[in-house]
């Protein structure tokens, strides 16, 4: 057994006397997450006629089954603990915080239970399990010894980024020139704390980011964000990162325009949301003349966490594919699910596929919309055998709406893993009725002395082209001599 392509375990299948099927087992270890590709391997006998069907394989991905968020705090914070309680309402989500009291001490709380104070604590174990970080005033000193790792998994996607505001700007807090200084949507050369209370605002009705969407009704979603108490102030930098967007606005006037509040943007393939004033949801949500409590706070804070973790269950595009393996020569149904920004099901919209097989060959198909809403379909037929990674992108009325992605493992099309036996009696059945014959391998002269041999008649045929040959051109010269003589000597004219 092989896993992407290493030895992976080995194992032997014990045969009763008389019989030709055996049965094997192993254990696969789920200890790490991602996708990998295993690969069974029996070995070839002698006097096998084919050896292309002793190799099998599947694919297997593991994902945690919890969301893992870890919060570092240069100082004790309601913001970290409002967020606490909000992620404690999904029973799935777990949370630890590292808090800073002095240069050697450092106090921690795990599902918001404290345990004793510590010095100098490891953080690469709950940073190696973390799906989210959230980093609250905590100085490039507390960060200098997993700063690497973050921004490693940050940008393979497997870490998102959450950095809350804090009394402290970044040239404070020592991120300049530092490796965190690069995820960081906004430029920090100039922090200016503006100190004057104002609301949050959504930059448009139709917000592309499902977290945001507390309220069904678009209209009335962009009211409720515009109806939350004050935050208190909102620091102004030199200009957003080249690919920076904003989430929420503010009703801040900065020296040039309003001020944003909720900024996102992309490291690698992780995401990173900076807030950039606060408190994020003040501390009079509870008295929000809508009548809601904290459930839209609670659903803001884990839906977005999810979407940093790259947990998106609310996925615009979706690839729906009957299995993991096919075979080749035979068709595999590939199905696409396309929702709008509202999460309903979108009809009308163009998907293209993408298919890159091992060598690097790639296969572009439409697909065709089927009668379910939403639904797109396409059959891929694959000439070899081998992992294809397919990518899907949808579009709509010319703006892209998404894309998602898939793998599919070819395998050769055999029977024998299922039922490894010859069947003797449907053979020759197969045999008879195209008139052939059927025996048994150490009764193959049979075959070879069944055969009628006929020569047969060859007919063939052969065309010249007389166009480039130096016939043609003789004959081309002695035309116009020909008529010159006849001319001289007859006296034509």
């Amino acid at each position: 057994m092989r896993r992407n392509g290493e030895f992976f375990v080995q194992t032997s299948a014990d045969f009763a006397s008389g019989t030709t099927k055996a049965g094997f087992a192993f254990n696969i270890p789920c200890d790490e997450e991602g996708s990998f590709r295993f690969e069974l391997e029996i070995p070839t006998l002698a006097g096998e006629l084919t050896s292309e069907n002793n190799q099998t394989g599947f694919l297997l991905k593991v994902v945690r089954e919890r969301l893992n968020i870890m919060a570092l705090s240069g100082r004790l914070s309601w913001d970290v603990k409002f967020i606490g309680n909000a992620l404690l309402t999904d029973p799935n989500a777990q949370t630890v915080h590292w808090a800073k009291l002095r240069d050697d001490r450092w106090v921690c709380s795990r599902d918001l239970k404290p345990e004793r104070a510590v010095r100098n604590p490891d953080l690469t174990e709950d940073l190696k399990i973390a799906d989210v970080l959230i980093l609250n005033a905590a100085s490039h000193d507390m960060l200098r010894s997993v700063e690497e790792e973050i921004l490693r998994r940050v940008e393979a996607g497997t870490l998102g980024l959450l950095i809350l505001p804090s009394s402290q700007g970044f040239a404070e807090l020592g991120y300049q020139g530092t490796l965190i200084e690069k995820l960081l949507p906004v430029a920090p050369g100039r922090e200016i704390w503006r100190g004057t209370p104002g609301n949050m605002v959504l930059p448009s009705t139709e917000t592309p980011y499902n977290f945001l969407r507390l309220i069904d009704d678009p209209i009335q979603n962009v009211e409720f964000f515009a109806t939350l108490p004050k935050i208190e102030g909102i620091y102004e930098y030199d200009g957003l990162k080249p690919g920076s967007e904003i989430l929420i606005n503010s009703t801040i006037r900065g020296n040039a325009d309003l001020l944003p509040l909720m900024i996102r943007s992309r490291a690698g393939l992780g995401n990173v949301v900076l807030i950039a004033g606060g408190p994020l949801w003040p501390a009079g949500f509870r008295l929000v003349p809508t009548d809601r409590g904290f459930s839209p706070y609670s659903a803001l804070i884990v839906n977005m966490c999810k979407w940093l973790a790259n947990r998106r269950e609310d996925a615009q595009v979706s690839i729906e594919l009957a299995s993991s393996r096919g075979y080749v020569g035979q068709g595999n149904s590939i199905r696409v699910w396309v929702m709008n920004s509202k999460n309903e099901l979108q009809s009308n919209a163009q998907i293209s596929l993408t298919i890159k097989d091992e060598p690097g060959n790639l296969t572009s198909l439409f697909c065709i919309e089927t009668s379910e809403k939403g639904c797109y379909e396409a059959t891929f037929v694959p000439a070899q055998r081998g992992l294809h990674r397919i990518e899907a992108t949808a579009r709509y009325q010319g703006h892209e709406l998404g894309t998602a992605k898939s793998e599919l493992l070819i395998e050769m099309p055999t029977a024998e893993f299922d039922e490894p036996v010859i069947k003797e009696s449907l053979m020759a059945q197969l045999a008879s009725d195209t008139g052939g014959i059927f025996t048994t391998v150490d009764q193959a002269a049979k075959i070879v002395a069944a055969i009628d041999s006929e020569p047969g008649q060859k007919l063939e045929s052969k065309s010249i082209d007389l166009r480039d040959s130096w016939l043609l051109l003789i004959i081309l010269l002695l035309l116009p001599m020909v008529e010159w003589y006849l001319r001289r000597i007859r006296g034509l004219s």
